[in-house]
């Protein structure tokens, strides 16, 4: 087949209806909409993603390969990176090198845009992928989980083995909770950070327009939250079969006294008010809060979310991180 690779104009919305076909076709369980496609990657506060597709000569989606603007932040700078996302090749246009076009062509364009950082999660078979294009591995993140209803938690692992083998459904719940106004927070909220202190730092403001966009404006995922004393969790409450659980996605905070007791307060707080039998959360290794969530009885669990990055800029040392 001849291909000719492409990228999206964010104000082409027809083409979105066939980019989605193609994303279903080949991760089903996924749940791509048109709707949450232009939510992610046309209407992002910090600028559109990067998509790029294969077209075949009859005229196909023969792959498609997204790259999503991030907010991050280097030596309290704020850097241009995106995150490679939804990714995918048809089952009818495999093993012709697509994944490596449809990549390089989405990192040309990061290039013309000043990227400087470029850095995903992907499952195995992409990791491989990534490294074969000069990704690297830096050491993924770590599952944390503390478990609260531990007999239920025991019984289900005894009956199902594994936790990571049921996917997160989430709970109905959570359609109903308070939506959190953030412009009361003010402009002072910071991240303690995805990679730790090597990146993004402790004293670096996060954009709130996009925190509203991420959090508030979402299609797909609906949010929970809890603000106390400076400190912000941003959480999503589901199930894994019969286990009710409390993901938490996000800690941002503008202050880092009693950090350890006053997010302590916040958790027993959740665990009252959802009833959860556990709580989850995916962080890095040398992240600064990792330390907090092992002495609150967090452990840490076999699973793991791959980590993978690619510096465009000499100046973001990944032997840093």
């Amino acid at each position: 087949y001849w291909m000719n690779i492409q990228i999206w104009n964010p104000d082409d919305v027809e083409i979105v209806t066939t980019f989605v076909e193609t994303l279903t076709l080949v991760s089903p369980q996924s749940n791509h909409t048109v709707e949450n496609f232009l939510w992610k990657h046309q209407q992002n506060p910090l600028g559109p993603s990067i998509v790029t597709y294969a077209r075949s000569d009859n005229d196909e989606i023969a792959a498609i390969r997204a790259f999503w603007r991030c907010p991050l932040n280097y030596q309290g700078e704020e850097i241009i990176a995106y995150q490679p996302c939804d990714t995918a090749t048809h089952i009818d246009y495999r093993r012709q090198g697509l994944f490596e076009s449809t990549t390089h062509y989405a990192l040309k364009i990061a290039r013309e845009k000043k990227c400087q950082l470029v850095f995903n999660f992907p499952v195995p078979a992409s990791k491989l992928g990534c490294l074969k294009l000069g990704w690297r591995d830096i050491g993924g993140l770590l599952a944390l989980v503390k478990p609260v209803n531990k007999l239920n938690v025991i019984y289900f692992l005894i009956k199902n083995r594994k936790l990571s083998n049921h996917r997160f459904v989430q709970s109905e719940k959570s359609l109903n909770s308070n939506e959190l106004n953030l412009d009361l927070l003010g402009d002072v909220l910071k991240t303690q950070g995805l990679f730790g202190n090597a990146v993004i730092h402790s004293d670096s403001v996060i954009n709130l327009d996009y925190l509203k966009w991420r959090f508030l404006k979402n299609p797909r995922w609906h949010y929970i939250f809890k603000n106390y004393k400076g400190i912000l969790i941003i959480a999503k409450l589901g199930q894994r079969k019969s286990l009710k659980e409390l993901a938490i996605i996000g800690v941002y905070t503008s202050s880092n006294q009693n950090l350890k007791k006053n997010i302590k307060c916040m958790l027993d707080d959740f665990i009252q008010q959802y009833e959860v039998d556990f709580l989850s959360y995916y962080i890095h290794k040398d992240h600064p809060l990792a330390n907090i969530f092992l002495q609150l009885s967090f452990f840490r669990f076999p699973t793991r979310a791959n980590l993978v990055a690619l510096p465009l800029d000499s100046q973001i040392p990944l032997n840093d991180m």
